[in-house]
């Protein structure tokens, strides 16, 4: 009794579980499946979401191997089960892909045999040959382009004159050179153009001889140089002379006193390096706080003259990478500021008065160590 209301407990469970009924109103096929269902999970086989899909069914009760027909979208097609990691699906034959046409007009026939494809709306003929992957294909005959300029060189040398004449409207005429190409096939092809002038003009000449040129209507005297890595000499005219302020300083050293006449006055400078150092150029002297620094290191002690009189000062560099700069010390805190902070410390408030006003704030250390009221940040 215990074991029959257990299965009844569990009919009831896979019934709900599965969407069945458990009254009297079902069909005979859904108590049987329900039944079923009851008896499985007794096993612990729990009931089908879903039905197997199509290519499953196909293969029900077969073996790998065996040939099959599965419906897809109301289309039988045939095929072969397969073990898919434990189930037979049924799966299409391969099928296999077209010829291509070259190798289909060739199917049956030998080598050297002729033979026609279609490439697109274009009927293409000519004969069977063996390829190097060892396929017999039809591989068209040379286009009717290309046979007059090959003609045109039969029985000649490289070198030799040769004309040419198109079939129909196809390419104009022209006379050519043969020429000797892969596998020293001859072909008539169209004589280079010349050279631009200035590459004639250096004909046998080498780079740096004396050249002329005439070129739209003007002639210059130059000189042969390369104009690139190839070697092509060209007559190109000489650089244009370097600026009064590069001039100045020809000759002379960095450092030196250097003047240039510009616009009819005379500039006086010192030649200083530009362009990275390779050229010296008369540019105005550096102010004093940077001429103060020439020569020396970042710390040293530097002069600047300020309205007449010397004023001692530090070198300091700007910038991290930047010139040396010689920087004075800074003016001494107001007089007033300092006596606000004579008796107290650091933090205490303070205030004293300036230009009339009272100011207030806290006293705090100058780089010194001097205390010194500072005002409030903000008032």
């Amino acid at each position: 009794m215990k074991r029959l209301a257990l299965l009844a407990a569990l009919s009831t469970m896979v019934l709900a579980a599965c969407g069945g009924s458990s009254s009297g109103s079902g069909t005979a096929a859904a108590t049987a499946d329900s039944a079923a269902a009851a008896q499985l999970l007794l096993s612990g086989v729990s009931c089908s979401p879903q039905l197997p899909a199509p290519a499953v069914q196909a293969c029900d009760g077969m073996a790998a191997g065996d040939a099959c027909s599965a419906s897809h979208d109301s289309q039988s097609v045939d095929g072969t089960c397969l073990d898919a990691h434990g189930t037979l699906v049924c799966v299409p034959a391969r099928m296999t892909p077209p010829m291509p046409g070259p190798i289909a007009a060739c199917s049956g026939k030998a080598a050297s045999d002729a033979c026609s494809f279609m490439a697109g709306d274009i009927s293409l003929s000519g004969a069977c040959t063996l390829l190097p992957t060892a396929v017999l294909a039809c591989v068209p005959a040379m286009p009717t382009l290309v046979m007059p300029v090959l003609a045109a060189c039969g029985g000649k040398a490289a070198g030799d004159a040769c004309s040419v004449t198109m079939p129909g409207m196809m390419a104009p005429s022209f006379e050519g050179v043969c020429t000797a190409g892969p596998g020293g096939l001859l072909a008539c092809l169209p004589p280079l153009p010349a050279p631009p002038a200035p590459v004639a003009a250096c004909s046998g000449l080498a780079a740096g001889d004396p050249c002329s040129v005439t070129l739209l209507g003007h002639s210059f005297d130059g000189s042969c140089r390369e104009l690139d890595s190839r070697g092509v000499l060209a007559c190109l005219p000489p650089p244009p002379p370097p600026p009064p302020i590069v001039q100045a300083c020809d000759g002379m050293a960095a450092g030196d006193a250097c003047s240039f006449a510009d616009d009819g006055a005379t500039r006086d400078g010192v030649c200083r390096a530009i362009w990275h150092g390779s050229t010296l150029a008369c540019l105005p002297p550096p102010p004093p706080p940077l001429a103060a620094c020439t020569g020396k290191a970042s710390g040293d002690a530097c002069t600047v003259p300020v309205d007449g009189q010397s004023h001692d000062g530090t070198c300091r560099q700007l910038r991290g990478s930047g010139p040396l700069i010689c920087l004075l010390p800074p003016p001494p805190p107001p007089q007033q500021a300092v006596d606000a902070c004579t008796a107290g410390q650091v933090g205490d408030a303070c205030s004293f008065d300036w230009n009339g006003h009272s100011v207030s704030g806290a006293c705090r250390a100058a780089p010194d160590g001097t205390l010194v009221c500072a005002p409030v940040c903000g008032k």
